[in-house]
């Protein structure tokens, strides 16, 4: 199938990839030369650095490593080059895998729509406080993409294995496990996809050993910060309000759209209660639930 598609959409293809290069390059922006990035990087593979970065070790190391082919132009420009590098391929692979996710409920046309904006919410994310989107973040959102396919055609198989490997990348791949649980209703699967996912996070974890975070892990009255809220208004409100598009078209797709919709509120409270809302990349593995969800409700109001 996968020949198929790229036999058929060379120019799409090709599209995609020119704007996954554009989305990222506004990075350059933020470049000095003795930024100190990479020294985190190292310290990250050396296994000395704080919680939760260690325990994201695998797409650490993967960056770190291919930044060292760069460092002739200085440490700060090699880790922005690795960060560029993979942010951009992972952007693509998530593009190609949404379009083909969304083949059964769009025409061409409406595919390239929807993935602009889906370009649009990247670009409006990366305008955020902090601009520098890690790429565990953009390996997690390929991963998670990769994953609702997966529990749409029923391939159970690759989709225990995605979960299990996404244990090693970022911890928000377990909403794949909820995605499951609400559209099968199978108990012993989700079973063994939280253990897929429990044998790689934890494996992780006794791996590195104990760390301190970096900060509290309860950080919902951060948001009444001034500055906090000043960036709600900025960055978070209009995210919002595209939830609530998506709750309005939540019926206008099918049976799976409908059954799923409900991660999205359960995933932007975890957000509020253990994140930073700030850091609008941490809304990136609901994308694919809300973008076409938002889609549809926009659509049927034009």
């Amino acid at each position: 199938m996968i020949k198929k598609y790229m036999k058929r959409n060379k120019f799409k293809i090709l599209f995609f990839f020119i704007l996954s290069y554009i989305v990222f390059i506004p990075i350059y922006g933020h470049i000095q030369d003795d930024y100190p990035v990479f020294d985190i990087y190292e310290k990250i593979v050396q296994k000395k650095y704080l919680a939760p970065y260690q325990y994201r070790y695998i797409s650490h190391l993967i960056t770190y490593n291919l930044s060292r082919l760069f460092l002739f132009l200085g440490r700060g420009i090699a880790i922005h080059m690795g960060v560029f590098l993979i942010n951009v391929f992972f952007c693509f692979l998530s593009i190609i895998v949404f379009d083909l996710f969304l083949k059964k409920y769009y025409n061409r046309k409406e595919r390239i729509t929807i993935s602009i904006l889906f370009f649009l919410f990247i670009i409006f994310m990366r305008t955020a406080p902090e601009p520098i989107i890690p790429p565990n973040n953009l390996i997690n959102l390929f991963l998670t993409i990769l994953g609702i396919y997966f529990i749409r055609e029923n391939k159970f198989n690759y989709l225990i294995a995605t979960v299990f490997f996404g244990g090693f990348i970022r911890e928000t791949i377990s909403i794949l496990i909820l995605i499951y649980f609400l559209d099968k209703r199978n108990i012993r699967k989700t079973g063994l996809l939280a253990t897929s996912f429990l044998i790689s996070y934890a494996g992780m974890h006794i791996y590195i050993g104990p760390r301190p975070y970096h900060i509290g892990l309860i950080r919902i009255f951060s948001i009444l910060e001034p500055t906090r809220i000043m960036c709600f208004f900025m960055y978070v409100l209009p995210i919002l309000v595209f939830v609530v598009f998506s709750y309005l078209g939540r019926n206008s797709l099918d049976e799976f759209f409908s059954k799923i919709w409900c991660v999205i509120p359960l995933y932007i409270t975890l957000i509020f209660i253990i994140g930073m809302p700030r850091e609008t990349r941490l809304f990136l593995p609901i994308l694919p639930i809300m973008i076409p969800l938002s889609y549809e409700f926009i659509k049927q109001r034009i």
